[in-house]
């Protein structure tokens, strides 16, 4: 079988020509698109899901725990106001919204005993809510935040007998009055706030003291 196949050119002569001369130029043409869906590459959706755990890595590394003041500079949380209103952290004029927002994050260190929602644990906790001992005669509360309360004690009806542990040394004035401020106002309680120069005040008049306190020294102090 001949590899030529006759044409002619122009004139009408005929001129051989070799089939694959023919045919190369019809191999090289691409195939025709088709209709439907094509896979997805492996590539593709190896970095998309890399570009996807990148993201989350990012965003967790640098969102600053989605704070206020990191994502808009300049609109710093009451809370940090009112820790950054005066250098020593004692002492210093702070608004009650500000002392409350503050108390709330302190509070958080109290909560796995009192509870979020202030009412303790029956029979090991008491409660916060509606307990005379943090709404009545602020000297009291404050005392007990700063060297810690020991004993028999008596709380809407039922008897406790938990220490308390002390907090004048890990919270300096501004941080005591804040939680204060924020028990004595929160849930059902609707009490004055505490002022950081009344703590100051208490602490250095308790100066001396080394021991927790007891429920009767406390209702010599004043409960009402």
């Amino acid at each position: 079988m001949s590899d030529t196949t006759p044409s002619f050119d122009d004139t009408g002569e005929e001129v051989e020509e070799d089939i694959h001369d023919l045919h190369d130029p019809i191999v090289r043409e691409k195939a025709r698109p088709r209709d439907g869906y094509q896979p997805i590459p492996l590539t593709l959706i190896f970095l998309f899901f890399g570009l996807l755990m990148w993201g989350g890595w990012y965003m967790g590394a640098y969102s600053g725990d989605w704070r206020v003041d990191v994502l808009y500079p300049g609109q710093q949380p009451a809370a940090e106001r009112a820790e950054a209103s005066a250098s020593s952290g004692d002492g210093g004029e702070v608004s009650p919204d500000e002392l409350t927002a503050l108390g709330k994050r302190v509070y958080s260190q109290c909560s796995s005993c009192h509870q979020s929602n202030g009412q303790g644990v029956p029979g090991n906790f008491p409660p916060l809510d509606g307990a005379r001992w943090v709404t009545n005669n602020p000297k009291v509360p404050i005392r007990i935040l700063l060297h810690g309360m020991q004993g028999d004690v008596e709380v809407k009806g039922e008897t406790y007998n938990n220490q308390m542990p002390s907090w004048g040394d890990q919270l300096n004035d501004r941080q005591i009055a804040a939680v204060l401020t924020y028990v004595r106002s929160s849930w059902s309680n609707d009490a004055d706030m505490i002022a950081p120069s009344q703590v100051a005040k208490i602490r250095e008049a308790t100066s001396d003291r080394t021991s927790a306190w007891t429920a009767s020294e406390l209702e010599e102090v004043g409960l009402e």
